[in-house]
């Protein structure tokens, strides 16, 4: 059986991220209380003003899939996502995060705004950095979860003849 590859712009994709793509991603899967917690506290000592473009709403985005992964594409379902833009000084920030989290998102498009303009090396250094330790840890513990219930199996091959 020949191995299947998923299309050449779909590689190109998921390995040809931005800074921004990867803050973003990242701040969209921290611990919503630490984000939210270290963003308010840099943005209320810095005196800074955040202004909100848009309200902070729920919606549904379609989630895409392909058949057997490399195939047509198709839509599997529909997830609950919620959406903010905000403006910090110059800087526009959006966050978008799974489920209803309106106080996360707030916070993540607040983040990115920081990290758009004269703030990034302090926003990167207070706010992403212990993020993406506390979810290095978090994967490394349910790492650790799932470790002993791994099954390997070992295929026999039949003799012919």
């Amino acid at each position: 059986m020949t191995e299947q590859r998923p299309p050449e712009p779909f590689a190109r994709a998921v390995l040809d991220r931005t800074p921004r793509q990867q803050w973003l991603e990242d701040l969209a899967l921290a611990d919503a209380e630490l984000l939210i917690r270290s963003s308010t506290a840099f943005v209320t000592e810095r005196h800074l003003t955040v202004e909100e473009i848009k309200p902070t709403e729920v919606g549904l985005c379609l989630v895409p899939g392909r058949v057997s992964g490399v195939g047509e594409p198709f839509g599997i379902g529909e997830i609950t996502v919620t959406r903010s833009v905000v403006r910090v000084h110059d800087e526009l920030g959006v966050g978008y995060v799974l489920g209803r989290d309106p106080l996360k998102s707030r916070a993540v498009a607040v983040v990115d705004a920081l990290l758009q303009g004269r703030w990034s090396d302090a926003v990167a250094e207070s706010v992403l950095a212990p993020c993406r330790v506390e979810r290095r840890k978090r994967l490394s513990e349910q790492q650790r979860w799932v470790e002993p219930t791994t099954v390997e199996f070992e295929t026999m091959v039949r003799a012919e003849g």
